[in-house]
């Protein structure tokens, strides 16, 4: 069985992707630089406002410091962040399988 804290920082990842599309779909003339300010202003606001367990707190830190010291022109950060996510979502679905064929 896949532990809540998994669960939350998948259900974490999948919150800020979603968020990334939404802003890229209604902003216009979105740079790599604006994308960047917007996940590190998400994710301050996701910790100030107490959105996400405890459990995923470090994993914020964990993101915000990683973006930051890549840079301001940091390329990768959506892919990064989509990446993670789809990669969770399928160990889950494999983990979910294997429960399954233990029955």
């Amino acid at each position: 069985m896949v532990s809540r804290s998994v669960r939350d920082v998948i259900h974490f990842y999948y919150c800020l992707s979603v968020a990334i599309k939404i802003n890229r779909k209604y902003s216009t003339g979105m740079t790599v630089i604006h994308t960047n300010i917007f996940i590190l202003k998400w994710l301050d606001q996701a910790r100030k406002n107490k959105a996400f367990r405890r459990t995923v707190l470090s994993e914020i830190d964990w993101l915000t410091g990683h973006i930051k010291s890549q840079g301001p022109l940091f390329r990768y950060a959506e892919k990064l962040i989509d990446s993670i996510y789809n990669t969770s979502e399928e160990l889950m679905s494999n983990k979910k399988s294997e429960c399954h064929t233990c029955l």
